[in-house]
């Protein structure tokens, strides 16, 4: 762990104490890491680019690749109490779009999930919170860029 004017380099699958913040890293499916943190009995995942990154044009070996990778990596978070996460939803990846975070959903079941990754295209989230049910979790899908959400934990 490296400090540098109040900014922390962690490698995935590390576990500190910053301050209050309890930050836990874990792997990603692309670049970088995805984040744990707890602070004030409050769990928060940001999951950065783990994403199940299927497209049309991979082989049916680096689908099946991707899907181990991606679920061994939800299989570590959902041992956690997540309140609020952020997981990506990708249009880009076209049929696809709605693979990683259903069973990113499904699985770690957070209480509140905020869609990211959305491209300047904030009609996939509103989509995806249209078409999906969940009795535990609450999907908050953004009208406009900025837009400020009140949630109750």
């Amino acid at each position: 762990l490296k400090q540098q004017n109040n900014v922390f380099y962690i490698e995935p699958n590390t576990k500190r104490y910053i301050g209050d913040f309890q930050v836990e890293t874990f792997g990603s499916t692309d670049q970088g890491i995805s984040v744990f943190v707890y602070v004030d009995n409050l769990g928060i995942f940001h999951a950065g680019d783990l994403n199940l990154w299927l497209w049309d044009e991979d082989t049916r070996e680096e689908k099946n690749q991707m899907t181990e990778l991606f679920r061994k990596e939800i299989n570590k978070i959902r041992r956690k109490n997540v309140e609020i996460a952020m997981p990506p939803l990708d249009a880009r990846l076209g049929k696809y779009t709605n693979s990683g975070i259903t069973y990113f959903m499904d699985n770690v079941k957070p209480k509140h999930l905020f869609p990211m990754h959305l491209w300047d295209d904030l009609s996939t989230a509103q989509e995806f919170k249209n078409n999906t049910k969940s009795e535990k979790t609450t999907i908050y899908a953004p009208t406009h860029d900025n837009e400020k959400f009140e949630i109750e934990i």
